[in-house]
């Protein structure tokens, strides 16, 4: 059933590890990618944010580490779900002293209203940009 299938907030299970729903799309261009941080692990947690992986923020997934050992200072976000699992992840890059842009053409959020989502990071301080500016501008980087 349903029910049996969910997680803590009652969630489908999803982007289960060793599974096609935590692959790579196929047409993505994967030779870039450096490091690949998982959240998720422990079941008894709900896992939002890719800087921690319990909502508790006491299990970093080691995306932190990473960052500041590579001396990256700034941060781009995208994905889905809007409203969950990027406003997290943003919110504690945003936190953790990251230069944070949230990139909205390639974010969907589960809810109607993203609009009022962004205008909150925003207000936070959270900057906004589309794909083509980073393709286009490489000062962003």
């Amino acid at each position: 059933s349903f029910l049996s299938d969910t997680n803590l907030k009652g969630w489908p299970k999803h982007c289960i590890q060793n599974t096609w729903g935590s692959e790579f799309p196929k047409n993505l261009n994967i030779t870039k990618i450096k490091a690949v941080f998982l959240k998720g692990q422990d079941k008894n947690f709900d896992s939002y944010s890719g800087f921690y992986d319990d909502s508790n923020k006491k299990k970093p997934t080691g995306l932190l580490h990473y960052l500041h050992s590579n001396s990256i200072d700034k941060v781009f976000v995208a994905g889905l779900a809007l409203d969950f699992c990027v406003k997290e992840t943003i919110t504690d890059a945003h936190n953790l002293k990251f230069k944070s842009y949230l990139i909205t053409d390639a974010t969907r959020s589960i809810s109607s209203f993203p609009e009022l989502i962004i205008l909150k990071l925003q207000k936070l301080g959270i900057l906004t940009c589309l794909s083509k500016d980073i393709l286009n501008n490489f000062n962003l980087l």
